[in-house]
């Protein structure tokens, strides 16, 4: 099958694999955003005043919730 050849419905196929690798590119973004923000609660939580073990309860929290 060529690179130009359209696809069952009517699209390129390079169009497709294009398609898929954006979703991958957001997702790689998202999750780097989403990590990043999950690293600093615990320091930002102790910046407001908070006790290490609401720390570690509402950390704890969200790993289960995660789960």
């Amino acid at each position: 099958m060529s690179e130009t050849a359209p696809a069952r419905n009517g699209l390129p196929r390079h169009d497709a694999i294009g398609f898929i690798v954006l979703l991958g590119v957001v997702d790689l973004f998202a999750d780097m955003t989403y990590e990043g923000a999950r690293s600093v609660t615990g320091p930002y939580l102790g910046v407001l005043g908070a006790s290490a073990a609401i720390v570690g309860l509402v950390a704890g929290f969200g790993e289960f919730l995660g789960y």
